[in-house]
């Protein structure tokens, strides 16, 4: 495949649906990787078996038949996952040659179109049984993701614990991989790595940590997702980390940053990112209130014993302040988004003479346009994967 050639055609090509295919995989859909395909093949067969256990009652008895029908289940849903990528490998090596026409001249003729195919073909199946394969194995082994009790990495001199940065986000995604497939074991796994964060806290090292706000707005993230089943070790949990965003929480809706790690981190890398030295009123919009915002929606749709009408009017202030501070705008490269952080005490955005990672006045589009606007798309009754 001529990637160059390919990424053109695919770049100037008037299709959204190629280029949400190509977003879809990271970009590897208009690269002609390995994992053109990504997991799509994997997702779309648990669905269609998910969906016939309705219409075939073989399949419906497999799946009232307990853990053996599960395997069961699973069994086929694997198979069904090689059949649609082998399906969806010869779909793309077509488009490649006659749509995009980006194979090398010594792939459109003689044996070599052959031997091309079989090899376009059986790569890109042979990546998405890959991703399978990944997809099948447990996640995250342990109480807590990727938490090895027997070894303790030591970064200069600080042990590095359990830190709960890394745990909001594979927590939602399994929580989403729960809703579409049913399997009991994404829930359990986000039961367990909760009860694990919850009996560690709050002894957790700040080594990956830029501040105290960083650190319990990813916490509480991770507790909510849990608390979105039922009450538990967590509850608690997160009743003190809404009392401690409460005090944080400014006049104008945003977070206050907590103590920054500029003198305990050695890490370079690390320190950079953080903003704020705890005596001032900025809110960080990359590492909090992102986070805060997406939290505090899922909490207003749970139930149990922690506190949500708290819960509920931090959430209503902390939509205000982001539609406060959105930037308003005619020029189209800034319109609608919004920057680093921003001091609620003098009104502007805020810009930090350590923040050397990202400049002072920097855009995000992933982390802080990625995210914020899939929360005010839920208050306008668009589902998503909160």
């Amino acid at each position: 495949v001529d990637t160059a050639e390919l990424a053109r055609q695919m770049g100037s090509s008037s299709s959204d649906f190629m280029g949400y295919l190509s977003m879809m995989s990271g970009g590897g859909f208009s690269n002609a990787s390995l994992f053109a395909l990504s997991i799509t093949p994997y997702i779309n067969a648990s669905i269609i078996i998910q969906l016939l256990t309705v219409a075939i009652p073989y399949l419906e008895k497999l799946a009232k038949d307990g853990e053996n029908g599960r395997k069961k289940l699973g069994t086929i849903t694997r198979y069904t996952t090689v059949a649609l990528g082998l399906l969806l490998g010869v779909a793309y090596y077509f488009m490649v040659r006659y749509n995009y026409g980006a194979l090398v001249p010594e792939a459109t003729k003689g044996f070599g179109q052959w031997f091309a195919g079989a090899v376009i073909v059986l790569c890109f199946t042979a990546g998405s049984a890959l991703m399978m394969w990944l997809g099948g194995e447990p996640l995250f082994p342990g109480c807590c993701l990727n938490y090895d009790k027997e070894s303790v990495l030591s970064i200069q001199g600080a042990k590095r614990d359990c830190c709960p940065e890394f745990y909001d986000a594979p927590l939602i995604f399994l929580k989403n991989a729960y809703r579409m497939t049913g399997d009991e074991r994404y829930k359990e796994q986000i039961l367990a790595t909760a009860t694990c964060l919850a009996e560690r806290y709050p002894n957790f090292d700040n080594v990956t940590s830029h501040s105290d706000n960083f650190t319990y707005c990813r916490l509480l993230g991770a507790l909510s997702v849990a608390q979105s089943f039922s009450d538990g070790a967590w509850t608690p949990v997160i009743n003190e980390l809404l009392d401690y965003f409460a005090e944080r929480q400014h006049a104008t809706g945003g977070f206050a940053d907590g103590r920054a790690y500029f003198d305990e981190n050695s890490l370079k890398g690390d320190v950079e990112f953080a903003v704020g030295f705890g005596d001032t009123a900025v809110a960080d919009i990359v590492y909090c209130q992102n986070s805060m915002a997406y939290t505090l929606l899922m909490l207003s749709r749970c139930d149990g014993s922690f506190n949500k009408t708290l819960a509920e009017k931090m959430y209503s202030s902390l939509l205000d302040f982001l539609l406060d501070t959105q930037i308003k705008s005619d020029d189209p490269t800034t319109r609608g988004a919004w920057m680093r952080a921003f001091d609620m005490d003098g009104g502007e955005y805020y810009g930090c003479d350590k923040d050397f990672a990202w400049g002072p006045y920097c855009i995000l589009t992933g982390w802080v346009t990625g995210l914020i606007p899939l929360v005010f798309l839920d208050e306008l009754g668009v589902p998503n994967m909160f």
